[in-house]
């Protein structure tokens, strides 16, 4: 009880700084982490250690996860949270650009065409692919193939056109059209729901910055909670859907609410999987020292070429034992959980570090430009996937961009702006 109220002063105190420096904003990316770390990690350890809550991942080991593996997880991830903010907010208070508030500068796309011929191949692409592995996006019945890191990045273009179309050609009915429509495609398949979660953040930013809003309207507020819990028993929804079984989105609310109010959602025990590595790795008794990064290297050489390539969650094979097998089941660490594997306590607190620096520096390049801006851009596609990096960790902030979104890194490289 006392670390779980420990945990709760720090995040009024950060988001009190906040606050006072007039840097609470929804677009600021150290509110985006308190938000999660508050809803993922203090919630549920409130409904463990005080609401004696059922600890879901204890179905999937022989050797429960104990409340006091739970709390010293709780240590862990606000080490990670507290080195995640002070990283930050150096950066940001020693380069905050010289310029006057709400100053925005106006710029000057030079490649028009390049940019309109390069949307419209993503476009024709995404609806291609939308239709040659599967009808329904993203499920294949070829486990090699759903696999392939090609098949990966192609299936994802549906979602990825959309989301350059609004981008580029703004809040148009037409184009917000066909954008949920080929979100409800890609909600239907039930699997990866990155897909539908992370493509609606990115263009909750755009619209934050063209709007120049430091928080959503409340419709959205509720209409995202909805969203938001929808996306819980997503994997059930579609599979229904496959099986052409009737679906009742109201009775799915109902009870995805009840699951993640009352504990019993397994969508909320990433600090149960994230306290069980933690264990293990301590009776493992020393540490990756940046091993876990590795496979982030070589990812792009085929294993035909490199029969004894490790996989991306190889630590996590190393650390299993008969008892708690995470490799197998593809665990969830947690960026806290990953840090702590490779430099213990010191790397849960310096890998946040140097994450919330790099993320200032996004934020504090795009602070004056215009929406339509590579420097915005930029930032908009690693904001987006903030969510992956602190749930899987530092591999996540160089294989999504590069592998699930890679036609929004091509555009910012396209993008030659100039200031008028």
């Amino acid at each position: 009880m006392l670390f779980l109220l420990i945990d709760l002063l720090l995040i009024i105190t950060l988001l009190i700084l906040m606050r006072v420096s007039k840097t609470l904003r929804f677009m600021n990316p150290c509110f985006i982490f308190i938000f999660f770390h508050l809803i993922f990690i203090s919630y549920r350890c409130y409904q463990i250690i005080v609401q004696d809550s059922l600890i879901i991942s204890n179905q999937f080991y022989l050797k429960p996860v104990s409340v006091e593996e739970i709390e010293n997880f709780l240590i862990i991830s606000d080490v990670t949270l507290l080195g995640f903010f002070i990283g930050y907010y150096i950066k940001y208070f020693l380069f905050i650009p010289k310029k006057r508030k709400n100053e925005i500068h106006k710029i000057r796309i030079e490649n028009r065409k390049i940019i309109k011929y390069f949307t419209i191949i993503v476009f024709i692409c995404g609806i291609f692919s939308l239709v040659l592995f599967a009808t329904i996006p993203g499920v294949v019945d070829n486990k090699d193939l759903e696999r392939n890191t090609f098949i990966v990045m192609f299936s994802n273009l549906g979602i990825v056109a959309v989301i350059i179309l609004v981008y580029q050609y703004g809040f148009k009915k037409l184009y917000l059209i066909i954008f949920f429509f080929i979100i409800i495609l890609y909600a239907a398949q039930g699997e990866n729901r990155y897909r539908v979660i992370l493509p609606l953040i990115f263009i909750l930013l755009l619209y934050l910055k063209k709007h120049n809003l430091k928080f959503p309207p409340i419709k959205f507020i509720l209409a995202g909670f909805v969203i938001a819990l929808l996306t819980l028993p997503l994997k059930s929804i579609g599979s229904d859907l496959r099986n052409n079984q009737n679906v009742d989105l109201v009775e799915s609310f109902i009870k995805s609410f009840d699951e993640f109010s009352t504990g019993k959602s397994g969508d909320l025990s990433f600090v149960e999987q994230g306290a069980a590595m933690v264990s293990n790795i301590n009776e493992r008794g020393k540490y990756f020292l940046g091993r876990t990064y590795f496979p982030i290297l070589i990812f792009w050489i085929p294993r035909s070429m490199y029969q004894e390539k490790p996989r991306l969650n190889e630590w996590q094979f190393e650390i299993s034992d008969k008892n708690r097998n995470f490799g197998e089941m593809g665990q969830i660490s947690l960026i806290s959980g990953e840090a702590y594997a490779n430099f213990g306590l010191f790397g849960a607190f310096v890998i946040p570090f140097f994450l919330g620096w790099f993320y200032a520096k996004l934020y504090l390049n795009q602070m004056y430009q215009s929406y339509l801006s590579r420097k915005f851009l930029l930032y908009a596609i690693f904001t987006m996937i903030l969510f992956q990096v602190w749930r899987d960790g530092i591999i996540s902030l160089i294989l999504f961009p590069i592998l699930n979104f890679s036609p929004l890194f091509i555009l910012y490289f396209l993008k030659k702006d100039k200031h008028n």
